[in-house]
């Protein structure tokens, strides 16, 4: 091999070697500012997280319970019960939901609508179907219905009462969903967003200590 090839075949490894060093850096680069980016959006997303928690449904909670005054009058049951009952070591309360709005021309965004019928509230074990103290929910007019974010900031203002009125227990969620979907008679043109509906009750468990 003559001088000329080898220096060019040294040159051509040496350009090789810095164009695969400059790709590591660009790599390097671009995953630190990914990584950096990525850390900035999660910090976004919990300041926003917090917010809503911290500010907007207690505020929604108040607009509901507003808009529907039945609401705070069950609300207002619920806290004498719990009262009356608060050195019970198991509570249990539940927000059931009743079906409405049935949508019988196409015209509505949802075959069916959902809305809360009532609270009830028991004492004594949990897993057993005891007596039930019912505050039926009134106020309703036909066509009123609430959606299923505002349906869970109802909940969720349920178990802060429960908390505030019997502090210090163990607090346990369930939720019970019932599925129907709709479909359109052949040939009926309908507006649904969706044609799925759902209906969530929820059962809030009070103990003293764990199980």
């Amino acid at each position: 091999m003559s001088l000329a090839n080898l220096n060019l075949a040294n040159f051509n490894w040496v350009y090789a070697f810095l164009i695969l060093l400059a790709a590591f850096l660009l790599f390097f680069m671009l995953r630190h500012w990914w990584r950096k980016n990525k850390l900035r959006l999660a910090q976004i997303d919990r300041e926003d997280l917090e917010k809503f928690d911290k500010n907007y449904r207690p505020r929604r909670l108040k607009e509901i319970k507003e808009e529907y005054p039945g609401l705070e009058e069950a609300f207002i049951w619920l806290d004498g019960m719990l009262m009356l009952n608060r050195e019970e070591k198991e509570i249990r309360v539940r927000l059931l939901q009743e079906w409405c709005c049935e949508d019988r021309t196409g015209e509505k965004q949802a075959p069916l609508a959902v809305r809360p019928a009532e609270i009830r509230f028991a004492v004594g074990d949990p897993e057993q179907d005891g007596a039930e103290e019912c505050c039926h929910i009134d106020g309703f007019l036909e066509d009123d219905y609430l959606t299923a974010d505002d349906i869970r900031i109802l909940n969720w203002g349920l178990v802060e009462r429960c908390k505030l009125f019997v502090p210090f227990r163990i607090y346990e969620l369930r939720t019970d969903r019932v599925t129907r979907r709709f479909t359109a008679p052949e040939g009926v043109q309908v507006n649904w967003l969706d044609p799925v509906a759902v209906k969530e009750d929820y059962t809030i468990f009070i103990r003293d200590e764990k199980r």
